[in-house]
């Protein structure tokens, strides 16, 4: 955990001070690509949630015998 908090933190100053030096287009491009991203990450992780649950109760049922 705090070799995670080591990589995150420096992240995060590069992200708040890169924030400052950005104008006009390049900001309004980011924040039209933000709720594309997110669409997709919610995908994604919605897939790989029903993976999941497929594979549990697939082997659920070979292991119970049905």
């Amino acid at each position: 955990m705090f070799l995670f908090g080591l990589g995150t933190i420096p992240l995060m100053i590069a992200v708040i001070y890169l924030g400052r030096f950005t104008k006009g287009n390049f900001r309004k491009n980011i924040q039209k690509a933000i709720p594309v991203f997110v669409f997709l990450l919610e995908f994604y992780l919605f897939k790989r949630f029903r993976f999941t649950l497929y594979i549990y109760f697939r082997t659920s049922f070979i292991f119970c015998g049905r």
